[in-house]
């Protein structure tokens, strides 16, 4: 994506996967809980340890992933472009599979999840039609 046109001062930028990369080592830390969290736990229309098999797209460092074991779902996969997130994603303890990918051409089982989930990550995307269709192609009912 090009940035130019809202750098006047010509900031160097760098991609996604180099940016989290370097991120890692203070993700956690600087990632307020209010930013995703608080509207997870708001949500209603989702008995959380009813879900049997979820999928979590850019899980970064697991952060969702654990809170949704706190809920009580029972397996739960994640997917992440950067290998430093994975490996601290890794560390949690919460997945049962942690694939190195792009959450918009997963590898991940057609058809074989409950629950899909995507946290702050869809800023990134200039396009969210081909996001859909991945969760869409990995959800059990659709």
């Amino acid at each position: 994506m090009d940035f130019s046109q809202f750098d006047a001062r010509k900031y160097p930028t760098v991609s996604v996967q180099e940016g989290y990369g370097e991120w890692v080592r203070t993700y956690e830390e600087t990632v307020l809980n209010a930013m995703d969290l608080r509207l997870l736990n708001r949500i209603q229309t989702v008995t959380w340890d009813q879900v049997q098999r979820a999928a979590d797209l850019a899980c970064g460092t697991g952060r969702i992933g654990v809170w949704l074991k706190q809920q009580g779902v029972r397996s739960l996969d994640g997917v992440d472009m950067t290998a430093e997130m994975i490996e601290i994603a890794q560390t949690k303890g919460v997945y049962q599979q942690l694939l190195i990918g792009n959450m918009l051409e997963t590898s991940l089982e057609p058809a074989s999840y409950d629950l899909v989930t995507v946290s702050l990550a869809d800023e990134h995307l200039p396009d969210l039609h081909p996001l859909y269709r991945e969760v869409a192609l990995s959800l059990i009912h659709i």
